[in-house]
């Protein structure tokens, strides 16, 4: 009896001993097989983070819609200016039509200094026919066919008012372009609102940026565009001054005989 009293209470201290053993060990076999521990402050760190970032995209955002509608504003004035220069009354039908011209133009050459060199030569040769007809149309070249032009002075009329109206379309084309940018940027705005994560958001804020230098792109091709076509008409009007004093200086420098001054009385009395 005694044996099995000693029997059962040393059975009863390994089981003991085997139940502290478990509680000591699995803890750390649940740690070492990377059991994930919530870390709250730092999700709510991440989380502020994200909204701060969400929402200067969402402000840069609208600051360069902002931006598109100003440098649409300012392409319209370059339009409005440009369509005085060529006397039309109807500016608004002439805008749909000059998309002929603007063609014209693309094919002319590689560049504005040809396409100027080209119109100069003879501007209405220069034009296709539905450019001709155009122009016909708005009885535009009424203004450079008068009697006391010289032919040069014709043709460098003739080309402003071309280059003018081309001008008007590469600022068509460049609204455009705002127009598109400006409606992306919106959409990116709502994107924004509705983002779920960080990799989202910053996917949006990379689009962003992607739209600001589109809008920088254009901006300098119109500020390009306006330096050439100035530049280049100042140089042809120039050139043209130049002929002008050149034949003029000719003409004073030319001795009149006494026989040719006879010659014109003798034709003026037979009149």
């Amino acid at each position: 009896m005694k044996k099995t009293l000693n029997t059962s209470k040393t059975t009863g201290i390994k089981k003991s001993l085997i139940a502290l053993t478990s509680l000591l060990i699995l803890p750390n076999l649940a740690f070492s097989a990377g059991i994930p521990v919530v870390d709250t402050t730092a999700n709510q760190q991440m989380a502020t983070q994200n909204a701060k970032q969400v929402a200067e995209w969402a402000k840069e955002a609208t600051r360069w819609t902002e931006t598109v509608s100003h440098y649409q504003k300012q392409i319209q004035a370059y339009k409005d200016e440009l369509l005085s220069k060529t006397g039309i009354r109807d500016s608004v039908a002439f805008v749909k039509d000059i998309k002929q011209i603007y063609s014209d133009f693309a094919e002319a050459g590689e560049n504005i200094q040809s396409f100027y060199n080209d119109v100069l030569r003879d501007p209405q040769e220069f034009l296709s026919d539905k450019g001709n007809e155009i122009f016909g149309k708005y009885t535009s070249f009424d203004r450079c066919n008068f009697d006391y032009m010289s032919q040069s002075e014709k043709n460098i009329c003739k080309m402003d008012l071309i280059t003018y109206a081309a001008q008007v379309e590469t600022y068509n084309q460049a609204s455009k372009q705002m127009d598109t940018i400006s409606q992306t940027l919106k959409k990116l705005q709502e994107r924004l609102v509705n983002s779920k994560d960080i990799k989202e958001s910053t996917d949006v804020g990379n689009a962003i940026q992607l739209e600001v230098a589109k809008i920088q792109m254009v901006k300098n091709q119109v500020d390009l565009a306006n330096a050439s076509y100035e530049n280049q008409r100042n140089i042809k009007k120039d050139l043209a001054m130049q002929e002008y004093s050149k034949s003029l200086q000719n003409f004073q420098n030319t001795k009149i005989t006494d026989e040719e001054i006879k010659k014109h009385f003798k034709h003026r009395d037979n009149k």
